[in-house]
């Protein structure tokens, strides 16, 4: 997961006020303000768990192992 891809979370999650685009485009954009609240920190690390979840799913469904890839999607339906 990069940067952008966690500040992405992060907005979704509620965290960040306003995201201030910066030119060229392929830099990272920069958070003018961050707001921390338990639910939001919370919110956040769940969708950044789901995140990792379906990267390592994809990963056992790309070697085959769909054992392993149910597995690690049920963890989500429990957590």
């Amino acid at each position: 997961m990069n940067q952008n891809e966690l500040i992405e979370l992060a907005k979704h999650a509620g965290s960040i006020e306003y995201v201030r685009p910066l030119t060229p485009p392929e830099e990272p954009p920069v958070v003018i303000s961050f707001r921390l609240s338990e639910k939001s920190l919370e919110t956040f690390a769940k969708l950044v768990a789901e995140k990792e979840r379906q990267a390592c799913a994809e990963i056992a469904r790309r070697i085959g192992n769909s054992w392993a890839e149910d597995a690690i999607l049920a963890r989500g339906q429990t957590c």
